[in-house]
This record gives C-alpha cells, structure tokens and sequence, in this order.
C-alpha cells in the first residue's frame, strides 16, 4: 500500500458501484484529491445513459467543489485552467478525448464524453435561470459530463430530472456532498 493509499480511505472503490446507500471516500489532504477524483470518475463514468452525467457538488464554502471539478477536468484532458463559475454562472470546455485519464485508468471508454459544463448555481435564483443557460439542450447530449455546484438552488429543476417529470431525457445524475472537516479532512458522500 503506498502513502497516497492510506490517505484516502473507503472501500476498494475502483472495483465498487454505487449502490443505493452510496459510497463514501475520506481524503486526508487536497493534495490527494486526484487519487479520490480517479476512484470516483471511475465509480460514475460510462454508465449508459442516452444523456447526460451530471455530477453535484453540495458543500460548505470551501469545501473542495471547485477544486474538485479542476482534479476531474484535469484527469479528463483539459488543459485549460479551471475557475469558479460564480459570476458568468456556466463554463464549458472541450475534453482531449478523455487522454489523460485513459492512460490512469484504461478500463474506462471515454469517447462518448466530448464537453465538460461547469455551472455555479448559488447566485440562481432557480430552474427559470436554467433555460436562458440552455441547461435543457446540455442535459440531453450524452456527449456532455455538468458538473453542478449549489444544486440545492436548483433542487426543483433536478428533482423533475430525477423523476423523470420533464419527459425521458436519459440523464444520470449522481449527487456528491463534501463534508470538510477541521484537520483539513473531506469526507465526499456520492450517491445516485
């Protein structure tokens, strides 16, 4: 076991679906956090869907959201700096064909993914907000990995996706909460 190992602990969640209770990784240090980036783009990519994945990020101020999307889109080939949406609400970026993450983890097929869409929720007043983003046309491009931040400002327009309300879009979203501990811990809870 090497160090980065012992830092992050959870089940062997390389080989762990998320099940109904879902998962939980504990990451000592943000330095680590690729590792636990690796462990859960592994437990939530290339899961069939007709749409979208979309990922959201629930968490303090500080929590890692942002740090957390930059290890994932890094992982998944961007170059390009990654920075908090907080102002022009959405970014998107285009994927190096999943390169980056392919050579850590080859066992993931990463063509479909084209896009990663960036939206900071908190200053939303709502799921009207979502419609002069196109959120809708995002949603339902299979092409397209949304990370989400604030979700819970948009809990409506999610929860109508969730039960399938706004019609079969084919989105698989996945929820993930980080819990930042005060010796610098984090506790990432993901579930569907």
């Amino acid at each position: 076991m090497n160090s980065d190992e012992k830092n992050i602990k959870g089940k062997d969640v390389t080989d762990m679906e998320i099940g109904a209770s879902g998962m939980q990784i504990e990451i000592k240090d943000l330095s680590l956090l690729r590792e636990g980036a690796i462990n859960i783009l592994q437990n939530v990519l290339n899961k069939n869907s007709k749409g979208a994945l979309i990922i959201c990020l629930s968490g303090d101020l500080g929590a890692g959201k942002t740090t957390f999307v930059q290890a994932c889109a890094s992982l998944l080939g961007i170059e390009e700096r990654i920075t908090s949406p907080t102002f022009v609400i959405m970014k998107k970026y285009k994927l190096n064909e999943g390169e980056a993450l392919g050579e850590v983890t080859p066992k993931l097929d990463l063509k479909q993914y084209k896009n990663l869409i960036h939206i900071d929720a908190y200053r939303l007043g709502g799921e009207r907000d979502l419609e002069s983003l196109r959120f809708m046309d995002f949603v339902k491009d299979r092409a397209n990995i949304i990370f989400i931040e604030w979700p819970e400002r948009l809990l409506g327009a999610i929860d109508s996706l969730k039960a399938g309300e706004l019609g079969d879009l084919g989105a698989i979203i996945f929820n993930i909460n980080i819990d930042h501990k005060n010796d610098g811990v984090r506790i990432f809870s993901i579930s569907r």
